[in-house]
């Protein structure tokens, strides 16, 4: 079975801040789920026009994703929503249910789920 694992997290526009961040997101919504690279069907990284100084998906190859398909798009624009956000849709092959997926959403993305943002077991 396909299921979807959500994350999000916000950063400044700076290809080091970039990296760091989405290394980090990429990491913790691996490791929450047991995730395994060979596990992932794709990763779909999207961010708020005012990211622009790095691609996601080139910094999540730095994790050993080299034969995951990745792609970045840009978050649609509306007006008061979250800026410097990196959002990510992780698909992966698991036999867990969808309602054992934990979603990771980071620094100020934390206010875009609050009811999805569950403490580390």
């Amino acid at each position: 079975m396909v299921r979807g694992i959500r994350g999000a997290t916000t950063c400044g526009n700076t290809p080091e801040f970039i990296n760091k961040t989405v290394m980090e997101m990429t990491s913790a919504m691996m490791e929450q789920n047991g995730v395994h690279p060979e596990d992932i069907a794709c990763i779909i990284y999207s961010v708020t026009p005012d990211i622009d100084a790095a691609f996601p998906a080139a910094c999540a190859r730095k994790l050993g994703l080299e034969d995951t398909v990745l792609l970045d798009v840009q978050e649609m624009v509306k007006p008061g929503d979250l800026g410097h956000c990196i959002r990510a849709l992780m698909l992966v092959n698991t036999q867990k249910p969808q309602g054992e997926m934990r979603f990771v959403y980071l620094r100020n993305a934390k206010t875009l789920r609050p009811d999805k943002v569950k403490p580390k077991e």
